[in-house]
C-alpha cells in the first residue's frame, strides 16, 4: 500500500478510536455531568466535529483503498513488519537527535541505530538472495548505497 494510503488509514483509525473514547465519556462517565455546562457544550461540539471528520476519512478510505490492501496492511508479512519497525525506530531516532546532547541520549541514539541494524539483518535472513547493497561488496568503487528503505540514520 502506498504511503499516503497508509497515512489516511492510520489517521482514520486513530480518529475513530479517539471519537469512540470521547463519546463513551460523554454518554457513560458520571464525571461528564460534573463539568460546567460550557465544557459539556464544547465537548459535545468536539464529538460532533470528530464524527463528521471521521465520516469524511472513512469515505475517502472506501474510495481509494481496497479491502485487499487493508487486509495486507493489517496482516503484514515479516518483511513488511521489519520495514515498518525500522521506519518507526528511525523516526524516534530523529526525535532523539533533535534534543540537546547528553551521554544518555548518545547511548539512546546508538541503541536505536543498533535496533535498525538488527532489523536490517533480519531482512537479510528473510530474503537471502536479494541484496540491496550490491555496490558495498566491491571495494574498488566509491559508491555508497543509501539504506534500502530510505532511512535517515
Amino acid at each position: 500500500m502506498e504511503a499516503f494510503k497508509e497515512r489516511l488509514l492510520l489517521e482514520y483509525r486513530e480518529l475513530h478510536y479517539r471519537r469512540a473514547k470521547l463519546g463513551d465519556f460523554i454518554k457513560n462517565n458520571p464525571k461528564f455531568k460534573e463539568l460546567t455546562n460550557e465544557m459539556q457544550t464544547w465537548m459535545s461540539k468536539q464529538l460532533e466535529a470528530m464524527t463528521d471528520y471521521e465520516s469524511c476519512l472513512k469515505a475517502r478510505c472506501n474510495v481509494i483503498i481496497s479491502h485487499e490492501e487493508i487486509d495486507d496492511y493489517d496482516n503484514p508479512s515479516e518483511i513488511v513488519s521489519d520495514k515498518r519497525l525500522r521506519i518507526s525506530i528511525d523516526n524516534l531516532l530523529q526525535k532523539v537527535k533533535s534534543l540537546p546532547g547528553s551521554r544518555e541520549r548518545s547511548l539512546t541514539i546508538t541503541k536505536l541505530q543498533e535496533a535498525i541494524m538488527w532489523l536490517g539483518m533480519d531482512l537479510k535472513r528473510l530474503n537471502p538472495d536479494g541484496d540491496p547493497y550490491k555496490n558495498s561488496k566491491d571495494a574498488s568503487n566509491e559508491i555508497v548505497d543509501p539504506t534500502a528503505d530510505g532511512l535517515k540514520f
